[in-house]
């Protein structure tokens, strides 16, 4: 904790206390003498030979622990009197659990019986729009639209029965939806959609309710009315899907339900940003332009001229590449589209079916500004690129030129760019007055381990949304004789109070926060506002006041109120279950060739760093976040239930290889008292 004035003498051998905390040495004595509280730290817990050598070279490293949850550390740290280490991984979980908690409960209280209603009056429009052209050209797509929609009425209502004239088609489609096996021809749309992305995973296997509003709106978000088809490189109008796209667009308004599809839409949009393909309002007014009736909508002519017009709409950002197959063209309708997210687009461009199927989660954080990811890419073509696609290193730095330039509103247009962009801040190279070993090229890449497992929780967190890239606190009273250390990120703290800030406001606008959800943000803010209180002055080389000291050394109560209480107020579940309190998730973020490139944050690592405290070098112990990349087949997509099995049964999957600049693979184990 108190940081101080010589933030570094790091060698007592020069007895030079210097005032600030840029002087620190380079490294270790073999003996590391220099750590004032290592023979009390080994009291504690066994330091074996590899942890000690790891704090000699690099004055720190992570170490795997059977932790569920971060905070848990801290109240050890407590009780053997080891000096805390605040990790900015314990913000970005904290705001994990407060984006997700409150995704949820808007999702299961507000937008579900809504999503229900919509899709109920959409039925029943249909139906009518059916009767009505029975008999002319547009009586198939309307029988279409029609099994469109009772289709989603099954998904999200056990009890519904689909019209007789569109049941065959209904449970054609619902078939290949619960079978859920992989790309095949769809019943009612004459193009190939991957039914493995109706697996139901995320926060949504957790109740039935949730499991009923993701396939509903994965329906409406997955499947697309287009303009024409692909098929090797031939293109082929599709006169019949435009013309059920014009006939959903007049039965949205018709059954004056857009309203409710604004709610819905709107409260989507906070979360995780627009659509990536044209919506029913987007559609209808060029539509305006072009039709004067509906039976226009039966002429070739002006279907072409139309078609035409809404080509040069803003065109999609996230373009499937795929080879094989029939599949729909760029130009879309979808009736809730998928979210153009900003990482998916990148993991798009940096991909090939060919050269390059699977592109990495570093392409992300180097296009973000990772400097240890750009190294990393460049430094192991084998590994990353090794079919030697020869775009991708230029396109890779396009990219990264693109979002350097982006402007701050587009960076805090929705809560997804702007989590990303808190990640941009501990990715970052750190100032000069930072202590020396968070400077090093290790540490750098502790931080972007750290914002990868962060981006994970991103992608898990929206996986219904986001458009998928596809080739026990002590007495307060009690006297100081512990002291600990706050990762001194003040520019990454002061982001997440933003994005807090933001968040709260979004929900607030939208009748979604109420007093208890509020006054959890309120907490959450003030203990983030105190960690970049804190890290100001260890950067300025100041003493911290005595409560400072015990607030951190007592912080574990504060994170696990953090954590657990946004859980109980925004879903409304008072009683959590070990399974909820634990970390582990899961996300699949890119498919090629009947495989999912999966991304997963496992238990809580231990963190051990040597940390200036008032002029003398400290060891003190953190936690942080744990990350993995690995393939499943598609049709296999992995659940957060399967993830947590597995790390239970011990089926650990190896770390990045990079990882060994400060990952340890020994646990530091606990004496026992």
């Amino acid at each position: 904790m108190n940081k101080s004035n010589s933030v570094l003498t790091f060698a007592i051998c020069l007895a030079a206390s210097t005032t600030a905390h840029a002087q620190r040495a380079a490294s270790l004595s073999s003996d590391l003498h220099e750590i004032s509280n290592l023979a009390k730290v080994r009291k504690s817990v066994f330091l074996k030979a590899p942890h000690l050598a790891a704090l000699r070279k690099n004055m720190f490293f992570t170490a795997p622990s059977d932790d569920k949850a971060l905070y848990w550390v801290y109240g050890s740290n407590d009780y053997r009197e080891i000096p805390s280490f605040v990790t900015t991984d314990n913000v970005l979980q904290i705001y994990h659990t407060f984006f997700e908690s409150t995704l949820r409960g808007v999702e299961e209280k507000a937008l579900l019986p809504e999503l229900r209603k919509l899709t109920h009056d959409m039925v029943l429009q249909a139906e009518k729009t059916y009767r009505a052209q029975k008999g002319t050209p547009l009586a198939k797509p309307a029988l279409k639209n029609l099994a469109y929609f009772a289709v989603a009425d099954r998904l999200l209502n056990d009890g519904a029965r689909a019209p007789d004239t569109a049941r065959g088609l209904v449970d054609l489609e619902l078939g290949k939806i619960q079978g859920a096996t992989g790309r095949q021809r769809s019943s009612i749309f004459p193009y190939d959609l991957d039914y493995s992305q109706f697996i139901v995973r995320g926060h949504y296997s957790r109740t039935p309710a949730l499991k009923q509003y993701f396939k509903g709106m994965m329906w409406y978000g997955l499947v697309p009315f287009s303009v024409a088809q692909r098929k090797g490189h031939t293109v082929t109008p599709l006169s019949e899907q435009i013309q059920q796209a014009l006939l959903l667009a007049d039965d949205l308004k018709a059954s004056k339900s857009e309203g409710r599809w604004r709610r819905i839409y709107g409260a989507t949009a906070l979360f995780a940003g627009k659509s990536d393909n044209l919506t029913p309002q987007e559609w209808k007014a060029a539509a305006s332009r072009v039709f004067k009736r509906t039976s226009d909508y039966g002429k070739p002519a002006l279907l072409k001229t139309f078609a035409t017009a809404v080509s040069k709409l803003r065109p999609a950002s996230i373009v499937p590449k795929l080879k094989d197959g029939t599949n729909p063209s760029e130009v879309q309708l979808r009736f809730m589209g998928q979210r153009a997210i900003p990482d998916s687009m990148i993991l798009q461009t940096l991909c090939d079916p060919d050269k390059r199927p699977f592109p990495s989660p570093l392409d992300v954080m180097a296009v973000l500004g990772s400097p240890q990811a750009k190294s990393i890419l460049d430094a192991h073509p084998s590994v990353y690129n090794p079919k030697g696609w020869r775009p991708y290193r230029s396109e890779r730095n396009r990219l990264q030129a693109a979002f350097a330039n982006r402007s701050q509103s587009d960076w805090s247009r929705d809560l997804y760019s702007s989590w990303l962009d808190s990640l941009r801040a501990t990715i970052a190279s750190p100032p000069r007055n930072y202590p020396k070993f968070m400077r090093s090229d290790a540490w750098g890449k502790k931080s972007l381990y750290t914002a990868l497992a962060s981006w994970a929780e991103l992608r898990h967190d929206t996986i219904l949304y986001g458009k998928q890239s596809n080739a026990e606190m002590g007495d307060g009273e009690e006297p100081v004789t512990v002291k600990g250390y706050v990762e001194p990120n003040v520019a990454f703290y002061r982001r997440m109070l933003a994005l807090m800030h933001q968040t709260a406001g979004g929900l607030k606008a939208r009748g979604f926060l109420s007093n208890q959800v509020a006054d959890n943000f309120i907490e959450a803010n003030k203990l983030i506002a105190f960690l970049s209180s804190v890290s100001d002055k260890e950067l300025a080389g100041k003493r911290l006041t005595k409560d400072e000291h015990n607030r951190i050394r007592f912080i574990e109560g504060e994170l696990e109120s953090a954590n657990v209480e946004i859980m109980k107020t925004a879903t409304g579940y008072n009683t959590l279950t070990e399974d909820d309190l634990d970390m582990a998730l899961v996300a699949d973020v890119h498919t090629a060739y009947g495989k999912a490139l999966t991304v997963a944050v496992g238990r809580a690592d231990h963190l051990f760093a040597v940390v200036p405290i008032d002029g003398k070098l400290f060891l003190a112990r953190g936690s942080t976040l744990s990350y993995f990349e690995f393939l499943v087949p598609s049709s296999q997509r992995m659940t957060d239930e399967a993830w947590k099995k597995q790390l239970n049964a011990g089926k650990i999957p190896a770390r990045p290889d990079w990882t060994k600049a400060f990952y340890v693979p020994l646990r530091v184990k606990t004496k026992s008292d």
